[in-house]
Parts: structure tokens; sequence; C-alpha cells
């Protein structure tokens, strides 16, 4: 087994080497795919995943000996390198839990951002969120919208988050723009939740790319909401 050092996989480039692949054969799936691949620099073959556009994954790569070729952390203080972490790079991996449209749909937004009102001490007014369908607006506010009891609040559209479909260790449900951190033993990071190309994602930290949903180990991760981006960025490292 071949042991890589560096950054996650990225379109376009061998694991193995860093120089560009060349495509081969394209592998159609219902969701999405993969496209075997040759680097002609150090010989190394494998697949390259895609659900519309690159999905963030390899598979299956082997170098030029046919031996696997598997990250390995090459900091330890990047432990979101270890491949421990995620499922194995053979298995086919799906989108991502996409949207669909039998699922259960709900949103939150700010009616109220952090700071945006202060106390008489100067001390700032907490945000506040309200939750339900939401009617996207042209400009800056949209509006969330309930049933039981029917109501409708005016809301800041950039700050319009879906929930994932997915709750965390504790129970509470994950949304868009949610800030994670990613248990591994005794060792933490932090991640961003994002929604691209249809499909709910998380941000890894340093810019080092981003993770599917369904790509977490689950036998050795555990997910837990910490904050978000609106309220609380800085837990973003």
């Amino acid at each position: 087994m071949t042991r890589i050092l560096g950054n996650p996989y990225q379109e376009g480039i061998c694991p193995c080497c860093g120089s560009e692949v060349e495509y081969g054969q394209r592998n159609q799936m219902d969701n999405g795919g993969t496209i075997d691949w040759e680097c002609p620099a150090c010989g190394a073959s494998g697949e390259e995943g895609f659900n519309e556009t690159f999905d963030g994954m390899h598979y299956n790569v082997q170098d030029a000996d046919g031996n696997a070729c598997v990250y390995e952390p090459e900091h330890p203080h990047k432990p979101w390198l270890d491949p421990a972490l995620y499922k194995p790079i053979s298995t086919i991996l799906p989108a991502g839990h996409l949207c669909e449209e039998t699922q259960d749909l709900l949103f939150r937004a700010q009616t109220r951002r952090k700071r945006e009102r202060v106390w008489m001490d100067g001390s700032p007014v907490d945000s506040n969120w309200v939750y339900g369908g939401v009617a996207l607006g042209a400009g800056t506010f949209s509006i969330i919208y309930t049933y039981s009891p029917v109501d409708k609040y005016p809301v800041y559209t950039d700050t319009v988050c879906q929930y994932t479909g997915i709750n965390d260790m504790n129970g509470l449900k994950i949304f868009t723009g949610d800030i994670l951190r990613v248990n591994y033993g005794d060792i933490w990071f932090t991640v961003l939740v994002r929604l691209v190309n249809g499909a709910f994602i998380c941000q890894l930290p340093d810019n080092e790319g981003y993770v599917h949903f369904d790509s977490w180990n689950t036998a050795n991760v555990k997910l837990e909401v910490i904050g978000n981006k609106y309220d609380t960025p800085d837990l973003f490292e």
C-alpha cells in the first residue's frame, strides 16, 4: 500500500504525484458516477467521482505497481486528513444527502441580526431566528411562514438556511450555515455546513476542500452543532 502525504483529493490532479491526469471512460451511475484516469507522469490510475461536478473524491487509486494509494496526514495539526475519518475510498459514495422533493423541507432565518441592536449598557442583543417554510424575495428580505399558527416573518435573505435532514449527536437539527465540531476520539476540529450543487456538504478548515455528509465514517466520527456562521463565525477555524 502506498501512503500519500498532502492535501485532500483535487479535481484532475493525480493523488500520487500531483501531476495532471488524463481522462478515459466515463462510468455513469444513478447519482453521478466516475471517470477513469491515468497519470502520464507516474503511471498511477484510478477513478474520479462526480455528481454533475467533481464530488471531492477519487476511488480505486493505484500506483504504477498496482499498490493501493491512501491518504495519510502530513501534519499532525490537520486531523481532517486522517483517512480513518472517511469511508473506504473504494466505496462509491452517494451524492451527499441530496435535497429531495419527498423530504420535509424546513428553513430558518433571522428577523434580527446579532449586534443589530444593543442594550442600554452597550452589550449586543442576540439574533432572532424563526423557522418554517420560505418565500425567497428578490432583494434584501424574504418571508418565513408557518401554518400552526399561521404567521409570516420578514427575514434577511442572506440568513436563510435549510435543514439538512440530519441531526447531530445531541439530537439538534443541522442546518446549512451551522458550524459543527467533528469528534474523533480525543481529537476534534470544526467544519462549516454548506449546500453545493444540490448536496449538503461540510467545508473543511484551512480551505482544504469539502466532504459530503455521507463520506463520514460514522463508526469513528460524531458531529456536534456548536454555532453558526452568522452569530459565531470565529468558531470556524
